[in-house]
């Protein structure tokens, strides 16, 4: 019944719901407004095929099922037959077997009407060394083999293969009783041994999943006490490894149940249990296992405590049974044995200890229990007892009489019944086979637990997705209500009325979101986005009839008004004003680009990029959906002055003004702009004069691609639709496309005037070109560099030129100038011909046999640079290279130059001057790129040098001249600080800081040959200098003669001294200058040579009078390094009949002494303002 539920009853109410589901929420269901199951026939039909799958299903696994029931029985059947004596035996036994298992396959296999397959219930094997009595075990165990009742019990043994296996097949399992041999595998090991192998994979094969659900192990009691302890052995070895082998060859872990057969042949047996009745005999002796310790533990540790128990109920039933019975040999056995199955408890637990004891290196095997049986009475009984007392006494045992053989079952119907074939789940199953099954599984339960799951999530979503957009909708109409209410309907401004555009255009599905589909969230059956979309883009579509068309009207009576300065655009908005009231004409593309135009060329003040993106969305709109005619007047004097105007002006410029506008449109021709066709480093080289952007350039019209692509194609067209469109310059006006004289005329007054635009465009944007203005070395260095490299802008700029300029061209790929000029003429005429009745077709086409290309006019004009440029190949030799190689060369050497200050100038002299050369056979405007280049780099090459040698003077010279000068004596008059001689000779002695700096970088631009010193006239390359620093140079030099005639950086003033006057009061007059003395006398007057600083190294000077004065002082005197100029600072000076000379007055309390003072050297160092006069110049 449970099968029945699993299988049929629950899967049939599954599908049943589905199926209902399907029939009332089938109609819910749509897909972008398709809803496939709104029929209630296809309602029926997909029920029907939900229900066929489930049936074919069901179908399929009965025959799945089926073929593994017939596969594995002709295995069995079809067993290969020995070869000598049983060959009749087995072929008669094959064709029973088959017999067999066709009446099989119709039985009641479980009673109850349960109907089972043989593959489905539960397979037992049966394993034991031979005469172990496995076989008689089931015979007698009391099960029912529904093969009996036609062939006798009898007839099951042997049935199956070759005498390796018998198979019986009862209600309840199938059991497998293996040949004695294959456990033992004692006779002939290597067959043996394959035979139990293959037929493990005959389980293994057609069981995949469960081969077997337990195995039983039979061993005979006789085994036990008349084999040797070596022999136990064996039998338990051989036992545990027929096990392990059964887990491993079938991956799974089973329960095991060992049966201890012929306990009959354990004296006593039979007296002690001849008074149970049939039922007590169907029950089960021995023990089972805890489940847990079965599985998990040692199940061993148990088997001693279980057997003891045994005895002991054994032994509690001996005084009842002996009053029961009278003969005294009954009662002798009965009393012995519980003695009997005591003294075997240590061969059983030797024997399951050494059969199922765990170790590390084998699976354990889940022992369950431990079970005691008799299938017959045959034999002798073995007294181990009374065996054990005769041979420790030395007496003879009495022999125990053989059994009748009553053929009486003990303790089998029950054990297998109810302890062991409702155990079959506790079989496991293929770890790796489960898990695939599993996983299958739970697959498919998962897969529709989640298509469940996902169908109402998704209804859920799609439902509130919907009533979120139903809100979103209320929201936003009741937020434009407010809005609407608050203007009063009419916005103030054009931005307020975007806003309200905006709005409503972006309501829930409405006209922004027209061409989108439906979120796929929102739908499954319940989107209703549809229908309020609908009336969403239609109260958009009035608000732009009621708020934008009169600003659109309004915008073009504007641009009517003020537009007369662009003739075409003036055309072009009173075609599309006049369109307004003929629907006839009415264009809504031309409208629409009409009004994109308008907004580039005159964008509305005040408006933000993206409102004026949004604008034209708007507009656009309106002009897809504009209802003509308008409900507004057009301005009818308007239109005649529009006219009036648009008369004045020659067909032929309008005609070229719209080709512009084409080109400006157009994808396949792009503007000119020198920043894409000059390479990646143009805007380091080129700028323009104007000071317009490189991105300003010259339109697409007038280039190679705009001639052919737009001119040569569109020029036919552009003239006859503008023949044909004299409406709107006239009502009455009728068209001159009948005139084909008129047409031809026409088109060669519109290319003529398209050449001489081209040179005056071209020759524009070429004179505005100038090379970048650059201050400092590196800029220029950067420049240069940039200008003749690889990637130079004057080269790419030369190749673009002769691209676009050489009109008459035709490209590699085989003329591919003249294939479009051919297809242009085509497609104009076709285009034409298709806007013009049948009459005019004719003219038409006698119109595009003439004309004449005037190209020559652009290629003469621009053929001087083309020739710069070569063939135009890029990695050849261009004549341009040559002037270009020289601007490198310079590039590098102005570098070097700039590096080295003056030793590189005239390297860099003489390339600017090659370079100027070069300029000026070239052609304009290249002559003036490079002759600019010869000029700036003059211009810096000044600039630079006097910059390096200022910052040379500031970081060499000035901090130490600074700080030298600033408060010392002699610099500093009456300062108590004093410069040392060596930092004084350091300073502007020969070689000294000044002196160097100057030989160094600056006497190159001095003229030095007269006083005052002047800087040389400027040179290309020479530093402009200040006349302060020139003048600040020659103090120190007028420095260095005076105190360093001698040269070195060691200071020397020799003084010739002479009294010129003295007081007669003086009787002498002495002047010490360190160790040298001179004294006067009023004697003859000669010179007296003195040195300062004084060799001896004394730094003081003393004049004194003698005798002495009454009062005041009569000596005066200095000390330090510069006191001799100290002292003479303390008389006053007067100068001499030469300019090396002076007269000093001595005068001390009223008497007074002259003496002249001249200096060797021409300038005389003790003059009074020579030091004092110098300043360390901060620039030069």
């Amino acid at each position: 019944m449970r099968a029945f539920l699993r299988h049929v009853l629950i899967p049939l109410i599954a599908i049943t719901a589905i199926a209902l589901v399907i029939w009332f929420a089938g109609p819910l269901i749509s897909f972008a407004g398709w809803m496939p199951l709104e029929h209630p026939y296809w309602r029926i039909a997909l029920i029907l095929l939900l229900y066929l799958w489930w049936i074919i299903k069901k179908t399929r696994a009965w025959m799945i099922g089926r073929r593994y029931n017939e596969e594995l029985a002709q295995q069995v059947i079809e067993a290969e037959p020995e070869t000598d004596r049983s060959a009749e035996e087995v072929q008669l036994l094959r064709e029973r077997l088959q017999e067999a298992l066709e009446v099989l396959k119709q039985a009641k296999l479980g009673g109850k009407g349960e109907s089972k397959r043989l593959y489905q219930i539960p397979w037992y094997l049966i394993i034991g060394p031979p005469g172990a009595g496995k076989t008689t075990a089931l015979v007698n165990s009391g099960l029912k083999f529904p093969l009996a009742e036609r062939f006798g019990v009898e007839s099951l043994k042997g049935v199956g293969g070759t005498r390796h296996c018998d198979w019986w097949f009862t209600n309840e399992a199938v059991l497998i009783d293996t040949a004695g041999r294959y456990t033992t595998q004692d006779s002939d090991r290597q067959r043996d041994a394959g035979a139990w192998k293959g037929f493990l994979s005959l389980l293994k094969r057609y069981r995949k999943r469960q081969p077997i659900n337990g195995a039983l192990v039979a061993i005979s009691v006789s085994d036990l006490l008349t084999g040797s302890e070596s022999e136990r052995r064996q039998h338990a070895q051989a036992v545990r490894s027929r096990l392990q082998e059964l887990q491993t060859e079938l991956g799974v872990r089973f329960p095991v149940y060992v049966m201890f057969t012929k306990c009959d042949l354990l004296a006593g047996f039979n007296e002690f249990f001849d008074d149970l009745g049939r039922n007590e005999r169907e029950q089960v002796w021995g023990f089972t296992l805890d489940l847990e310790q079965s599985r998990q533990g040692n199940p061993v540790e148990r088997i001693g405590e279980e057997l003891e128990r045994l005895s002991q109920r054994l032994g509690g039933q001996v005084v009842d049974k002996l009053q029961h019975e009278r003969a005294e040999s009954r009662r002798r056995a009965i009393y012995t044995f519980p003695q009997q199955f005591s003294a075997l408890e240590p061969l059983l637990k030797e024997f399951l200890t050494e059969a199922f004891s765990p170790t590390r290196y084998e699976q354990d095997l889940m022992l369950r229990g431990c079970y005691f049986t008799s299938a017959t009475q045959e034999g002798t009984p073995i007294d181990r007892v009374m065996g054990a007392l005769s041979r420790s006494f030395g007496v003879s045992a009495t022999g125990e009489q053989a059994a009748a053989g009553r053929g009486q079952s003990y303790f089998l119907t029950r054990l297998l019944q109810e302890v062991i074939f409702p155990e079959a789940a506790l079989a496991g199953v293929d770890a790796r086979g489960e898990r695939r099954r599993k996983l299958l599984q739970w697959g498919s339960v998962a897969a529709s637990v989640l298509i469940l799951v996902t169908a109402v999530a998704l209804w859920s979503i799609s439902f509130m997705h919907n009533r979120g957009l139903v809100e979103r909708m209320d929201v936003a109409s009741d937020e434009m209500r407010l809005d609407l209410h608050a203007i009063d309907g009419q916005p103030a401004n054009l931005s307020e009325m975007i806003i309200l555009l905006d709005q409503m255009r972006e309501l829930p599905h409405g006209y922004g979101e027209r061409d989108q589909r439906p979120p796929r969230r929102a739908g499954f059956g319940l989107y209703q986005g549809e229908k309020m979309g609908q009336e969403a883009r239609r109260a958009y579509v009035r608000m732009l009839h009621n708020l934008l068309l009169p600003q659109l009207i309004y915008r073009a009576e504007d641009r009517l008004r003020h537009s007369a300065d662009a003739p075409e655009f003036l055309y072009e908005t009173l075609k599309v004003y006049l369109m307004m009231e003929r629907p006839r004409r009415y264009d809504a593309e031309a409208v629409d680009l009409w009004y994109q135009l308008d907004l580039d060329r005159f964008p509305p003040a005040g408006l933000t990029l993206d409102e004026r993106e949004a604008l034209a969305l708007h507009v656009q709109a309106l002009a897809e959906n504009m209802e003509v005619p308008v409900p507004y007047e057009l301005d009818e004097y308007l239109i005649a002055d529009t006219r009036t105007v648009l008369r004045a002006v020659p067909l032929a410029r309008r005609i070229l003004q719209r080709l512009e506008i084409e080109a400006e449109y157009s994808r396949n021709v792009r503007a000119f702009r020198v920043s894409e066709h000059a390479g990646p480093q143009a805007e380091l080289v080129f700028q323009r004069a104007s000071g317009r952007s490189l991105d300003d350039g010259i339109s697409g019209l007038y280039t190679y691609a705009g001639y052919h692509n737009i001119l040569r194609p569109e020029l036919r067209s552009i003239v006859t639709e503008l023949l044909g469109e004299t409406w709107v310059l006239a009502d009455d006006a009728r068209s001159r496309l009948d005139d084909a004289r008129e047409v031809s005329r026409l088109i060669d007054e519109v290319r003529e005037l398209y050449f001489r635009e081209f040179v005056r465009q071209w020759e524009n944007l070429l004179g505005d070109l100038e090379i970048v203005s650059f201050g400092t070395t590196n800029d220029a260095v950067r420049v240069l560099r940039a200008a003749s490299g690889t990637q130079s802008p004057i080269r790419w700029l030369l190749g673009a030129i002769a691209d676009e300029t050489q009109l008459t061209r035709t490209d590699e790929e085989g003329g591919l100038g003249q294939a479009m000029r051919d297809a242009g003429g085509r497609a104009a005429q076709r285009r034409l011909s298709r806007m013009l009745p049948r009459e005019g077709r004719e003219v038409v086409r006698q119109a595009g046999q003439g004309g004449s290309d005037p190209e020559a006019v652009v290629e003469d004009r621009f053929r001087a640079l083309v020739r710069l440029a070569g063939d135009g190949d890029l990695a050849s030799d261009w004549p341009i290279d040559q002037p270009l190689g020289t601007l490198r060369r310079l590039a590098i050497t102005f570098e070097d130059s700039a590096r080295g200050v003056a030793a590189g100038l005239g390297t860099t002299a003489d390339l600017t001057r090659s370079l100027r050369e070069d300029a000026l056979s070239l052609p304009d405007p290249v002559s003036e790129w490079l002759g600019s280049f010869s000029v700036r780099i003059v211009q810096l090459t000044a600039a630079d040098t006097r910059s390096q040698v200022q910052r040379q003077w500031a970081s060499q010279v000035l901090p130490g001249c600074r700080e030298l000068t600033g408060q010392r004596y002699p610099f500093r008059a009456g300062s108590t600080q004093d410069l040392s001689l060596q930092e004084f000779g350091r300073l502007f002695g020969h070689g000294g800081l000044i002196d160097k700096f100057f030989d160094e970088n600056l006497r190159t631009y001095a003229d030095t040959s007269s006083s005052p010193w002047r800087w040389r006239p400027p040179r290309p390359g020479a530093p402009t200098l200040s006349g302060e620093s020139i003048r600040q140079f020659e103090n120190a030099h007028r420095i260095r003669e005076a105190f360093f005639p001698e040269g070195g950086q060691r200071p020397v003033v020799q003084l010739d001294l002479r009294p010129v006057e003295m007081d007669q009061s003086i009787n002498r007059l002495t002047w010490r200058i360190g160790e040298q003395s001179v004294e006067y006398f009023h004697g003859p007057v000669r010179f007296t040579t003195v040195r300062w600083p004084d060799p001896s190294g004394a730094s003081s000077v003393r004049l004194q009078f003698d005798p002495p004065a009454a009062s005041g002082r009569s000596a005066a005197s200095a000390d330090g390094p510069w006191a001799l100029f100290r002292f003479l600072e303390q008389f006053r000076r007067q100068p001499g009949a030469t300019p090396e000379s002076m007269i000093v007055e001595f005068e001390m309390a009223g008497r007074t002494a002259r003496y002249e003072v001249r200096a060797h050297a021409l300038v005389n160092p003790l003059t009074e303002d020579l030091v004092q006069r110098f300043q360390c110049p901060s620039a030069l």
